[in-house]
C-alpha cells in the first residue's frame, strides 16, 4: 500500500503503540458509552485501530 506523507517529518512519539508495527492510527475507538449501551454490536464491528478505512485502502 502506497501512502502519502502528508506531515513530512513528523515522527511516531516514543512509547508508540507496539501493535501498530510503527505505522500511524487509522481508526478511533468507539465511545465508552456506545460500548456500555450497545456492547454486542460495538464488538462485531471493531477493527483494530491501524486496519485502513474505507478511503484508506489500495
Amino acid at each position: 500500500m502506497v501512502l502519502f506523507n502528508v506531515f513530512i517529518g513528523l515522527e511516531l512519539p516514543v512509547g508508540h503503540n507496539e501493535i501498530l508495527n510503527g505505522e500511524w492510527v487509522r481508526r478511533a475507538q468507539y465511545p465508552a458509552s456506545e460500548q456500555t449501551r450497545n456492547g454486542e454490536q460495538v464488538e462485531a464491528v471493531t477493527k483494530n485501530i491501524g486496519e485502513p478505512v474505507w478511503w484508506d485502502r489500495d
